[in-house]
């Protein structure tokens, strides 16, 4: 038997996870513990790792059958073949989620601020995620900068709002705000990927999904 990779419908996972293990299919389903601010306290909460993905470890034979388990999509392929997913690669996402659990992990596509050095107060898009750096696109200069990740804070939604009102751009020597600049940006469109795999990814580059995580204080 090996691992394999199922696709499930958005915010399925949990629930395809327990239908798979009252029908006796032994299933893996990645999820982060991390902390999340409400008003008036903080509160663990558990999301998976990975969005609308599961892991199943049963034989070739029977996984297609597992199609027929409402909430799921499709098996994931690899070379027109269903992906495998070796057992070592399983044991390194379980021990990163013991590492990750109730810190916060920074993905290509974030918004973070640099929080020590010449660039301090500045907030950056994450180009790209390497093993103890980050690139990020500092909108004011225009450029990309490489920055230690012990140097920045991952943003939450509402603080990259409030902090991007106060950005001012450069433009042919002008200083405009972001509010001039919104207008003039009205229609352009943007994707972002988020923490999803990609379905023909390689099994072996299931790691590198996970993104980096930011320890802090």
């Amino acid at each position: 038997m090996s691992w394999y990779v199922l696709y499930t419908s958005p915010r399925a996972e949990k629930r395809v996870a327990a239908r798979l293990r009252n029908d006796g299919v032994e299933v893996f389903l990645p999820i982060h513990k991390k902390r999340r601010k409400w008003s008036d306290r903080m509160k663990i909460v558990e999301v998976p790792l990975f969005n609308s993905y599961v892991f199943v470890r049963c034989s070739e034979q029977n996984l297609y059958s597992l199609l027929m388990i409402y909430g799921i999509k499709k098996i994931v392929y690899y070379l027109h073949r269903p992906a495998i997913v070796r057992e070592c690669e399983i044991e390194a996402i379980k021990e990163f989620l013991k590492i990750a659990e109730n810190k916060d992990i920074i993905y290509a596509g974030d918004q973070v601020e640099i929080v020590s050095g010449p660039f301090h107060q500045k907030c950056c898009k994450v180009l790209k995620v390497e093993k103890d750096r980050l690139i990020l696109f500092l909108e004011e200069l225009g450029a990309k900068i490489y920055v230690s990740l012990s140097e920045v804070d991952k943003l939450k939604s509402e603080g990259v709002k409030s902090k991007s009102e106060g950005v001012k751009l450069k433009s042919e020597g002008v200083k405009l705000k972001s509010e001039d600049v919104k207008s003039k940006s009205e229609g352009v469109k943007s994707k972002s990927k988020g923490g999803e795999l990609k379905p023909e990814l390689e099994s072996e580059k299931l790691q590198s999904e996970v993104g980096v995580l930011k320890t802090g204080s």
